[in-house]
């Protein structure tokens, strides 16, 4: 009787161990599939901020380049420039015209400008009894001579003007001058004291060429340019051009005269404008 329940009790408790060991394998595999799982996320995570970090990290470089164009935003200012003659021109006869004739070149610097807007004086008188026909013409840079305009000049010192030039870039040579012709003439011998002409404009300063400059804090790598023309037409160059922060370079030597636009491109994505004025 004794033999039996020790046996009955002794069986009981294997069984508990065996139950409390199955509890314990499936604990430490939930412990192990959770730290898996914690180790996963874990990972996801710090791919994830290492990620996020990078592209704010790239944001922030973005955001820091900085280029401007030099001289191609400058305003509009009014100038006035006195070309002084200070000459008297005797007139002389000639066979084939059958009038006595005088002729007076100038050529006139106004400065390095993109003219916008020009009018012309011009100051002078003649030894005559009479009124001298005078007519005033400018060169065209690619060839020729255009009207300015025809006076009947007298013997009174006087300005005779303003004398509008259309276009002015037709005659704006690349040196920033202008040639102007006048041809006097009469049936009379007669002889001009030309004294000065007057050229009063409104443009902006001109370098001849396009430069832009880093003025942020960072080097910006310039890869590509599209150069906008006035048809519409489009071009695009790719370079490879470092600019560290305060250096500045030559994009472009020579302006087109229908270029009306240029867009730099960086290494990392900004686009920057520039307005061109012709």
């Amino acid at each position: 009787m004794e033999e039996y329940i020790l046996d009955i009790f002794g069986g009981g408790l294997m069984s508990c161990i065996t139950i409390s060991r199955r509890r314990s394998e499936s604990t430490i595999v939930g412990v192990v599939f959770l730290l898996m799982a914690s180790i996963i996320i874990a990972m996801y995570m710090v791919e994830f901020y290492e990620a996020y970090m990078e592209t704010r990290w790239r944001e922030d470089l973005r955001s820091r380049e900085n280029i401007v164009f030099v001289g191609l935003d400058d305003a509009d200012t009014q100038h006035r420039v006195v070309y002084l003659i200070d000459r008297i021109i005797e007139a002389s006869f000639s066979e084939e015209s059958g009038f006595y004739e005088a002729n007076l070149t100038m050529r006139m610097e106004l400065g390095v400008y993109n003219v916008r807007y020009l009018v012309l004086y011009y100051r002078g008188y003649v030894y005559s009894d009479r009124v001298v026909e005078h007519t005033i013409y400018i060169s065209k840079i690619d060839g020729g001579r255009d009207l300015i305009a025809s006076i009947d000049a007298s013997s009174y010192d006087r300005i005779y003007g303003p004398f509008t030039i259309p276009k002015p870039a037709v005659y704006v040579y690349p040196d920033g001058s202008i040639i102007m012709y006048i041809h006097a003439k009469s049936s009379e011998s007669f002889a001009i004291h030309a004294i000065s002409f007057e050229a009063r404009f409104t443009g902006c300063y001109r370098l001849g060429f396009i430069q832009v400059q880093n003025i942020g804090d960072i080097t910006v790598d310039i890869v590509g340019l599209w150069e906008v023309y006035d048809s519409g037409s489009k071009v695009r160059r790719d370079t490879c051009i470092a600019l560290r922060p305060g250096e500045s370079c030559i994009i472009i030597d020579r302006i087109p005269e229908d270029l009306v636009e240029v867009k730099v491109i960086t290494r990392r994505g900004n686009i920057f404008i520039g307005k061109v004025k012709n």
